[in-house]
């Protein structure tokens, strides 16, 4: 994927993220909702960004342990303590986020 001078971050994480989905690519999917989740957090929408990390994050089965897991992981432990309960939401991705009752 080719960046543009003026890119926009968030599309160019989000093409990333649908590139890497219909690749099957598991690991850049990770990297690209990662580096997403990141950007989002920066913006304060830390919902969203939990939205869409978890998933990825928890489909990932079993003892691999790669930096990019931790990384998720971490990120996550930080999201979830930012979140209040009930702004946390149930399902879903970034794209079609279900949240609790506010």
């Amino acid at each position: 994927m080719a960046a543009t001078e003026a890119g926009n971050p968030e599309d160019d994480y989000s093409t990333a993220l649908h590139m890497a989905e219909r690749q099957g690519n598991r690991l850049l999917e990770l990297r690209a909702a990662t580096s997403l989740a990141n950007l989002w957090k920066s913006q304060g929408r830390l919902a969203d960004a939990f939205a869409l990390l978890a998933p990825v994050h928890d489909s990932f089965k079993g003892g691999l342990k790669t930096p990019l897991l931790k990384e998720a992981a971490i990120r996550l432990d930080e999201l979830r303590r930012m979140l209040p309960a009930r702004g946390r939401p149930l399902t879903g991705s970034a794209f079609g986020t279900i949240r609790s009752d506010n």
